[in-house]
C-alpha cells in the first residue's frame, strides 16, 4: 500500500510538472518523421497497401507520438526514388538536428550482394525504391542495410525511430510464387524478379539459408535507436488481405498502441516488450488463418538496448536533470515487471506456496512448481524492497535438476529434501512477488543464471531482468521456419506480516 502511494504521487508529480512547462509556454521537443510508401511499381509487382500505411501511420504519429503535420514529410510512389529517399533522409532528417526522428517505410524488400563484409551470408538487406529496376541479371537503384546505418550513424546522440514493413530478404533461395490478390497486385513485399529464371543465378544458395536466417535485424538498435521490422530474416511481410486496407505489420502495430491491445497489463501504458509480444501474436494468428501464403512464418522483430524493454513505446525521454539513466531504468523494471515480461501462461504454469500467501515474520515456507509443458524452469523473488533473488536453479538444488530442466507435469519442491537451505520469511514487511518463466525453447542463459545460483540479492535486478527479456524476446532458428520463442510466465504476489 505504501509503494503504491509513493507511485500514485510520483505521477500527480510528473502531471504537475508536464502542465507546468505548457503554461510556462517551454516548447515541445522538435521532432521530424520521413515517410514511405510504393506501390505502384513501374519494373514490378504493384502492391496494395503502403499508400493506406503511409496515411494510418501520419494519423498515428501525430495524433499519438506528439508529431505536428508540419513535422511529417512524406514520399508516395514516383515521388520516392533512390535520390529522393536518400536526399530526404539527409536534409529532412540528419540536417534538421531536431532530437527525434522517425522513419517509416513500406514496400518491397530485397537484397543485393555485401560490398562491406558484414553480411554472413554475402548479401545486404535492401528496400526497393519506386525507380529499382533489372538489367542483365542486376538490380540497380536499392538502398542498402549499409547506406541507412550511415544514417542512424550520423543521428548519433539522437532518439531515432526506424520501422520497415518490408520482406527482410523476402522469399530468397526458396523460389515462391508472388502471390496476387484479384486486382493483380502483389499481397507480399518480396520483389523477387528472378523467380521466371530457372537457374536462380542471382539468389542465395540452400547452404546459406540457415546462416541468412539467424542475422539480425535490417539495423541494429541501441539506446537511442530503435528498430522494428515486419519479419524475421528469410521471411514475407504481407499486405493485409483480410481487411484489403493497408498491411499486416503497419496495421496491428497502430492497433496495440493505439488501440492500447498490447496494454496486457491494463496500466495505460504499452512497453517495448508488451508492444512486441501483442505483434508476434497477432502475426502468428494471421498466418494461421492464412497458411498457404504464410509458409515461411512471421516473426515481428524489435532491434533496442536491452534495458529499454519496459518503457512506453511512446516516450523515449531522458532522465530529468540530476537523475542518472539507470536509476530510471532500474525503477522501470523492478516496478513494472509485468510490462518487461510480456507474456501469457500457455505452459499453465502452476505457482504455489503452500503455506499460503499471508506469512508470519521468521515463518519458513515452500514453493512448489509445475507445468503442462516441459522446459527450462526460472525462479525469481522481487520482495517489498524490490531486492530479487534467483530462487531457482540454485547452487544447493537436486543435482537432476542442475540444467533447470523440468519435465512436464512434474513438481518442483523449493526446498527440496536435503537442499540443505530453507526458505525463511524475513523483514522488510508487506507485498513481494514470486515469478515463474518457462521456456520450451533451451535459449542461452546459462552465463546469468550460473550467475546468480548463490540464493544472494542481485546487486542489479534491473539488468538482470534486461539480459533474459532479450533472449526471450529473440527469434528461435531452431526450427525450419523463423519464429518467437515459446516461453510462458506466472506471478504471485504474497505478503509477509508481522
Amino acid at each position: 500500500m505504501n509503494n503504491f502511494y509513493i507511485y500514485k504521487t510520483k505521477r500527480r508529480v510528473i502531471a504537475f510538472m508536464v502542465l507546468f512547462l505548457v503554461l510556462s509556454g517551454i516548447q515541445a521537443e522538435a521532432k521530424k518523421a520521413l515517410l514511405i510508401g510504393i506501390e505502384e511499381y513501374p519494373h514490378f509487382s504493384k502492391l496494395h497497401g503502403p499508400v493506406q500505411d503511409v496515411n494510418n501511420m501520419e494519423q498515428f504519429i501525430t495524433s499519438f507520438w506528439g508529431y505536428k503535420e508540419s513535422d511529417v514529410r512524406k514520399l508516395i510512389n514516383s515521388d520516392a526514388t533512390r535520390n529522393g529517399i536518400l536526399r530526404e533522409l539527409t536534409q529532412w532528417l540528419v540536417e534538421s538536428n531536431d532530437e527525434e526522428v522517425l522513419f517509416y517505410y513500406s514496400g518491397h524488400g530485397w537484397y543485393q550482394k555485401d560490398t562491406s563484409g558484414d553480411e554472413q551470408d554475402g548479401n545486404d538487406e535492401t528496400i526497393a525504391p519506386y525507380d529499382t529496376r533489372l538489367s542483365e541479371g542486376i538490380l540497380y537503384n536499392m538502398i542498402s542495410d549499409d547506406e541507412i546505418a550511415a544514417v542512424a550513424k550520423r543521428l548519433q546522440g539522437r532518439k531515432a525511430v526506424f520501422i520497415f514493413d518490408s520482406c527482410h530478404s523476402g522469399t530468397i533461395s526458396r523460389g515462391l510464387r508472388i502471390q496476387k490478390n484479384k486486382n493483380n497486385k502483389s499481397v507480399t513485399k518480396s520483389l523477387d524478379p528472378f523467380s521466371s529464371n530457372k537457374h536462380r543465378s542471382n539468389g542465395i544458395t540452400k547452404n546459406l539459408l540457415e546462416i541468412h536466417r539467424k542475422e539480425g535485424a535490417f539495423l541494429e538498435g541501441s539506446s537511442r535507436v530503435i528498430v522494428w521490422s515486419a519479419v524475421a530474416s528469410s521471411q514475407k511481410a504481407f499486405t493485409d488481405i483480410e481487411t484489403n486496407s493497408g498491411s499486416v505489420f503497419t496495421n496491428r502495430f497502430i492497433v496495440g498502441a493505439q488501440g492500447g491491445k498490447a496494454d496486457f497489463n491494463n496500466d495505460g501504458i504499452v512497453s517495448n516488450s508488451e508492444q512486441l509480444t501483442f505483434l508476434r501474436q497477432e502475426s502468428k494468428a494471421f498466418c494461421t488463418r492464412n497458411q498457404k501464403e504464410c509458409e515461411l512464418g512471421l516473426t515481428p522483430m524489435l532491434e533496442i538496448s536491452k534495458e529499454l524493454y519496459g518503457q512506453s513505446i511512446a516516450a523515449h525521454q531522458s532522465p530529468q536533470a540530476g537523475v542518472q539513466e539507470s536509476d530510471v531504468q532500474e525503477n522501470s523494471l523492478t516496478e513494472n515487471v509485468s510490462s518487461v515480461l510480456a507474456e501469457g501462461n500457455k505452459a499453465e504454469i502452476q505457482l504455489t506456496i503452500r503455506e499460503g500467501t499471508h506469512i508470519r515474520l521468521g515463518e519458513t515456507v515452500t514453493i512448489e512448481c509445475r507445468s503442462s509443458r516441459s522446459g527450462y524452469l526460472i525462479l525469481l523473488d522481487i520482495n517489498a524492497a524490490g531486492e530479487m533473488i534467483q530462487v531457482f536453479p540454485n547452487q544447493y538444488g537436486n543435482p537432476g535438476l542442475a540444467d533447470n530442466y523440468v519435465a512436464a507435469n512434474t513438481s518442483v519442491v523449493i526446498p527440496g529434501k536435503n537442499w540443505g537451505f530453507v526458505i525463511e520469511a524475513n523483514p522488510p514487511l508487506g507485498k513481494s512477488t514470486l515469478i515463474a518463466i518457462l521456456t520450451e525453447d533451451r535459449i542461452e542463459l546459462t552465463g546469468i543464471l550460473n550467475a546468480h545460483k548463490d540464493l544472494n540479492v542481485i546487486n542489479a535486478p534491473a539488468l538482470y531482468l534486461s539480459d533474459v527479456v532479450s533472449r526471450l524476446q529473440s527469434v528461435w532458428t531452431g526450427d525450419d521456419v523463423n519464429r518467437a520463442v515459446r516461453w510462458s510466465k506466472a506471478v504471485i504476489d504474497y505478503f509477509i506480516e508481522p
